[in-house]
């Protein structure tokens, strides 16, 4: 796999299929919830959902489209950090293809970055795993937190793969209109979200 350097026990292989397969318009496990179901009265096949009971009698009667992405919520220490760095390595070439449909309708810049929030406290084990799991010297990662998050330009920030930052930032230059201005979060697109640690 380019660019890392561990090898994926077998739960943490199971796990990025599903990102994988959770990241593709045309991904089979969004139906894994709906179940065929045969009336006894007739022979019509129709499906029942696992969770809300809701009955329809074709996927496209429950949804237009298959909606793309998923909450990873692996027990502690499985290694759900793993699984999100080793997805992110394997995509890097379609993140710089696939433009999101959004970016037809925003005025934001596209990026081909991945954008992980999380809690302060978690930022530096998000680069020590980094620094751990892959090879950083192939990789543009930066962490846009802090004083320091004011001098990254748009060369550095257009370029990166990676992009830590913290919801405690998010909800600071949201909460005033300057900052939201100068904030290069609020002004260009990435290209995956993780949401660490999210409640």
């Amino acid at each position: 796999m380019p660019f890392l350097k561990l090898s994926l026990k077998p739960h943490q292989k199971q796990g990025l299929a599903f990102l994988l397969d959770r990241k593709a318009p045309n991904g089979k496990l969004a139906n894994s919830l709906w179940l065929n179901k045969t009336s006894s009265s007739s022979t019509r096949i129709n499906l029942i959902h696992r969770i809300t009971n809701k009955q329809v009698n074709n996927l496209q009667d429950s949804f237009s489209h298959t909606p793309l992405g998923c909450l990873l919520a692996d027990d502690m220490g499985l290694g759900k950090s793993v699984q999100c760095i080793s997805l992110i390595c394997m995509t890097l070439e379609d993140s710089k293809r696939d433009i999101p449909p959004s970016i037809h309708f925003i005025n934001k810049k596209q990026k081909h970055s991945t954008l992980i929030i999380c809690l302060p406290c978690l930022i530096k084990n998000w680069e020590d795993e980094l620094k751990l799991h892959t090879d950083i010297s192939q990789l543009m990662i930066f962490t846009y937190h802090g004083k320091k998050r004011k001098e990254i330009g748009l060369k550095k920030w257009s370029e990166a793969h990676i992009v830590i930052s913290s919801y405690h930032l998010l909800a600071h230059e949201f909460g005033k209109p300057n900052n939201i201005e100068n904030s290069w979060i609020y002004h260009s697109e990435s290209y995956r979200v993780v949401l660490d640690e999210a409640q």
